[in-house]
């Protein structure tokens, strides 16, 4: 099976792309992304000010993209800055949602 890729930046567009069938299945699998995102954030601020850093305000700088790919497997990013070399740093959580 070939996986769609469906990719928005607005609920608008979320609503335009993703067919109607396939909703029910997108909104929940972007519910546990934010869930999840949430939490990291929840670490990472507390880590970056203690460093002297700043805290993030907002995480979702888009497009974002959903793989109807029917496995429930999610995927959270937050990316957070580069180093000399142009290397990006992120961190990664993946998680299943049951059906």
């Amino acid at each position: 099976m070939n996986a769609q890729v469906y990719e928005f930046s607005t609920f608008e567009e979320l609503f335009e792309r993703v067919p109607a069938d396939r909703m029910a299945d997108c909104l929940a699998e972007l519910a546990i992304s934010f869930f999840m995102a949430k939490n990291m954030m929840g670490i990472i601020n507390p880590i970056a000010k203690s460093l002297g850093g700043s805290e993030y305000k907002s995480l979702f700088k888009g497009p974002f993209r959903w793989t109807d790919d029917k496995k429930g497997e999610i995927k959270s990013t937050i990316k957070f800055g580069t180093d000399a070399d142009g290397k990006e740093h992120a961190i990664s959580i993946i998680a299943t949602r049951k059906a």
